[in-house]
């Protein structure tokens, strides 16, 4: 597993929404949400593969990535379950892709640890398994 802390840090209302190469192996939740000013959301990230019948399970996984696309909004007036229709209907004021990468010492255990690296380092901060996503 693995924890995106989404942070905004504008005076504005931001929405994201979090799309992965491969949905049916990982679950992501909230994939979609609001972001008050000055707050922050956490999202997880959990691997919906098991060691049994996955002989490249980890190798799956290390070849995955996540993009994170933002809206900024003008308000919050948006109703929850219309959030996603506002990505098919607008382009983003910001994207992040992060990565996957499988920690090699503990792959072949049951409860391996996974991180997301991000190909934006400057916005994207990876810290113990906690990335920080920031927003202007």
């Amino acid at each position: 597993k693995a924890d995106v802390l989404i942070q905004n840090v504008s005076s504005l209302f931001l929405a994201f929404k979090v799309k992965s190469t491969c949905p049916s192996l990982f679950l992501v939740r909230p994939h979609t949400a609001m972001v008050a000013p000055r707050q922050e959301v956490l999202v997880r990230i959990t691997t919906t593969a098991t060691n049994h019948g996955h002989n490249n399970k980890n190798n799956n996984i290390a070849s995955q990535q996540f993009q994170i696309n933002c809206l900024t909004m003008q308000n919050n007036l948006v109703e929850p379950n219309r959030l996603s229709s506002l990505f098919s209907n607008s382009s983003p004021t910001s994207t992040t892709v992060l990565s996957c990468s499988v920690d090699p010492s503990v792959a072949h255990s049951t409860h391996s640890t996974h991180s997301i690296t991000s190909d934006t380092p400057s916005v994207v901060t990876n810290i113990q398994n906690r990335t920080r996503v920031l927003s202007d």
